[in-house]
């Protein structure tokens, strides 16, 4: 009964609306505009409207997995999660201070948050055109930056750091757009490591090369709040296959237990294990013969935190 009254409520709104547009997420402004089955699970604040993002249920067709109503609402010190589950809200909260880690995707129309905490992990999957009103979401879940300094100023320093990235222009222009956007005002990075794609053994029939494979490349950057990871949209591709978009893992430095580097034996030679507070492990694999500042971001993370060699 809840499901349906999600649902009937959001298309009463305005039948003017094209049916795609109906299924995107959008901001509620005031208790009136959200959904009556969502109402009993909603937060209690005494303050005014919390922040609230409503996505609509959608089922493309009856062979598509159906996505469940779901709002995301961010209650003083933490993000609630709301999903209508065969006709019940169910509430899943994530205080913001104990946030493993965010993984934020986009490939063309396709986006999700992935938000991990020690007791839940939740993927949250919308239209990327909607990406803006989750832009509070995620602010709120990364590291606070300070904005003591004047806008001016802050911004110049901004600009600055960017420029560390600089390097990537020439090597992997897709990467140097992403890592630029990845980094937020007030964050200072402190060192870098870029893996280039690299290119498996190729199959080979009749003197003729019919399938080259690559690990697509990938980048990490060290700042001095939180680890960020970049990087494509597959971890493998063919040697004509385009990739579109691109996956970015944020860890705050508070989460990181600890690194361990360790060799290996195969298509890389060398592995970052990044170990969190709940021993959930992230994982980067290099090639040291291409790999960019490996040892000079060995180095920085050994003077940031607990760093175990193999």
């Amino acid at each position: 009964m809840t499901a349906e009254l999600i649902k009937t409520e959001w298309f009463s709104y305005k039948t003017s609306v094209p049916p795609s547009m109906r299924m995107w997420a959008r901001k509620l402004t005031s208790y009136e505009e959200v959904p009556s089955g969502f109402l009993d699970a909603f937060p209690e604040s005494t303050a005014q409207f919390p922040y609230t993002v409503l996505i609509p249920e959608e089922q493309l067709s009856p062979f598509h997995k159906k996505h469940n109503a779901t709002l995301l609402c961010l209650d003083h010190d933490k993000l609630v999660v709301l999903e209508s589950v065969r006709g019940k809200a169910v509430a899943t909260s994530y205080p913001l201070h104990a946030a493993m880690y965010l993984e934020h995707g986009r490939v063309l129309l396709k986006s999700w948050l992935k938000i991990s905490s020690p007791w839940h992990s939740t993927m949250i999957k919308f239209n990327t055109v909607n990406e803006q009103v989750f832009e509070p979401i995620i602010e709120a879940i990364r590291p606070v930056s300070s904005y003591g300094e004047p806008e001016q100023l802050r911004l110049a320093k901004h600009q600055q750091e960017l420029s560390r990235l600089g390097y990537l222009w020439k090597m992997n222009f897709k990467l140097f757009n992403l890592s630029r956007q990845s980094v937020k005002p007030g964050e200072t990075i402190l060192e870098t490591v870029y893996q280039p794609e690299i290119h498996l053994p190729t199959l080979i029939l009749f003197r003729k090369s019919v399938l080259s494979k690559y690990l697509t490349g990938h980048l990490t950057i060290l700042t001095d709040k939180e680890m960020i990871l970049v990087q494509e949209s597959k971890r493998m591709k063919s040697l004509k296959e385009s990739l579109y978009g691109g996956i970015f893992t944020y860890i705050p430095r508070s989460q990181i237990q600890n690194i361990s580097f360790e060799r290996e034996t195969g298509k890389t030679d060398y592995a970052m294990n990044i170990t969190l507070a709940d021993n959930t492990r992230l994982r980067s694999e290099f090639l040291t013969e291409s790999a960019v500042n490996l040892e000079v971001f060995k180095e920085a993370c050994a003077y940031s935190f607990t760093v175990e060699n193999a």
